[in-house]
């Protein structure tokens, strides 16, 4: 058996292994109407027990249930519904945009709506398994059993099954394909074809995602000019293909556009990672006593970085090989030691924590923490290092060991990592059965919109997240106003009604006295009123009708609507 299992096989038959057990381990998990993208999961995303506010989630829905019924634009990802008259480019709201375009393709050939994003996210969960085992095949190790390792490894990553709810950045597998391109490309000599391919397919999934992928391409150039495989004129010819196929899709879809001045933000240095989260068992099935533990301090959850206890184990097997390598590596593979440093840095930001206690503090400027926050989630910049440990981890173990020791400790890191996931794992899949709270609030305000008309929202989300900044309003006044401000995005994006109230990652923050003062004008004929929290529209605002004819009671809002004409 030990014999059969380490025995090297074809790259492709370890794929095609891999792809079928990531399969059944994630379709086992999840309902098959959320696969589906019809099941209550998608009326509103709930959060796992690990999220308070799935606010991110139904964010993505927004964006892309109203990109589908919205008239197509110029630039591509422009949804001119949303924020009217200029509109708002989906990419800012974590869309993952290529999904989007899909879907509102279909929309357009068929008239069906189909929700795709449960197909997404089936993959985001499987791939990464299958694409770890391509890397550590590039890494030259094609055996059963460290392909039942690194499929293992991939698939159950605790800092992947976290991001539940986290849309777009769940497809981690492109970080992993980019460092699979930076091996391939390392062995053979020669650069990839495909790099321009993976930017193009990161920049339409996610921002963060894009600069890691981004960030490994850099180092795959820099590396194969460095040792002499790509002369400088190919290197700068490579650079400037995938450079420009960026740069020509950031055209074309509108993300380099006016909404990149402000895509700075407060945070950063808040939400990083702490140095034990990588190396301390957290929500741990292996140890009952850890399965509802997380190290660091609140902000901190967006760094959640532990990698499993299957990987450690590899991890502390691997420690011995690394005196004879250590060298060889950071003489060859510099640039892409230089750039995973440079994502540590940036991860554990200028604040470093040890559990709860900050070792380190940097100051910086407040422009300066602008800047650095337009990628204020810092801590998630760890990924693609732990991903490369992981690989590292089982091809130094399968190298270095004899069968005899090396397949029972891949096919015990396999068992321990599956193991260690499951209380996150069951997390996932409560989460996927059921709609968030406040199904009928969200079904009442779904049949008043039933009614044509324009949406006007007062506040409108930005001017909620203004006066939560300005103190103007308590932390969970915030979370009640906007748990039902998301539910009338929710039903505007369904009815494909124009709205002026839009959660997007990053915005300018609107002329909030102006909005005030225009909650206090006349009411326009036919335009849906939400006003949230409760607000009583003065008689003269409403022309000729009586406040009882016009304005209904919710659960947290008033609705009001002075009819178009005769028939409403």
């Amino acid at each position: 058996m030990i014999a059969f299992l380490a025995r090297d096989r074809a790259t492709g038959v370890l794929l095609l292994a891999s792809l079928v057990l990531a399969s059944v381990w994630v379709l086992s998990a999840l309902p098959a109407d959320f696969v589906l993208g019809t099941g209550p999961y998608w009326v509103s995303p709930s959060g796992g027990s690990h999220v308070a506010v799935p606010e991110d989630a139904n964010q993505v829905l927004v964006a892309y249930q109203g990109f589908q019924r919205a008239p197509w634009a110029w630039p591509l990802l422009r949804n001119p519904n949303l924020a009217p008259p200029t509109g708002v480019n989906i990419f800012w709201m974590d869309a993952a945009p290529w999904v989007s375009l899909l879907g509102k393709l279909v929309f357009t050939l068929t008239g069906q709506a189909v929700n795709l994003l449960g197909a997404f996210v089936v993959l985001c969960l499987v791939l990464p398994g299958v694409a770890l085992t391509g890397l550590v095949a590039a890494l030259g190790q094609r055996s059963l059993a460290a392909m039942l390792a690194a499929t293992a490894l991939g698939c159950a990553t605790p800092y992947l099954w976290f991001r539940w709810g986290h849309i777009p950045h769940s497809a981690h597998v492109l970080p992993i394909l980019a460092l699979w391109l930076y091996v391939a490309d390392a062995a053979r000599g020669r650069f990839s074809l495909l790099w321009p391919v993976l930017l193009v397919l990161a920049l339409l999934t996610n921002v963060y995602l894009f600069v890691m992928a981004g960030g490994i391409w850099a180092a795959s150039l820099a590396r194969g000019w460095w040792a002499g495989a790509l002369p400088l004129p190919r290197a700068l010819g490579h650079g400037a293909l995938g450079f420009g196929c960026v740069l020509a899709t950031m055209v074309v879809t509108g993300i380099l556009g006016p909404e990149l001045g402000s895509a700075g933000a407060d945070g950063y240095g808040l939400l990083s990672l702490n140095l034990l989260s990588p190396i301390v068992p957290q929500y741990s099935g292996v140890i009952p006593a850890l399965r509802a533990f997380r190290v660091g301090n609140r902000g901190q959850v967006e760094g959640f970085a532990w990698l499993g206890m299957g990987a450690l184990l590899l991890l502390l097997a691997a420690v011995p090989a690394l005196p004879g390598r250590l060298r060889g590596l950071v003489r060859e593979h510099w640039p892409l030691l230089l750039l995973f440093a440079g994502f540590l840095a940036f991860a554990v930001s200028n604040q470093v924590y040890v559990a709860s206690h900050r070792i380190l503090y940097v100051p910086l400027s407040e422009q300066m923490v602008e800047i650095l926050g337009t990628f204020r989630s810092g801590g998630r910049f760890f990924w693609p290092v732990g991903y490369m440990l992981m690989a590292g981890a089982v091809a130094l173990v399968a190298r270095r060991y004899t069968p005899r020791i090396a397949v029972p400790l891949l096919l015990a890191a396999a068992l321990l990592q599956l193991a260690d996931i499951m209380p996150l794992r069951r997390a996932v899949a409560a989460s996927a059965a059921v709609e968030r709270e406040g199904g009928e609030t969200r079904r009442r305000i779904q049949a008043l919109l039933a009614t044509p008309g324009e949406v006007i929202v007062y506040p409108s989300w930005m001017c909620v997240e203004h006066a939560a900044k300005a103190g103007t309003i308590s932390g969970a006044e915030r979370e009640a106003i906007q748990r039902v401000g998301i539910d009338i995005q929710l039903a505007a994006a369904r009815a494909g009604r124009k709205i002026n109230s839009v959660y997007a990652a990053r915005q300018a923050w609107p002329d909030c006295a102006a909005e005030e003062a225009a909650m206090r004008a006349t009411l326009r004929h036919g335009a849906h009123y939400f006003y949230v929290p409760d607000f009583n529209p003065a008689p003269a605002q409403l022309p000729g009708q009586g406040i009882a004819r016009v304005c209904t009671l919710g659960e947290g809002f008033r609705h009001c609507r002075v009819p178009s004409g005769p028939d409403g």
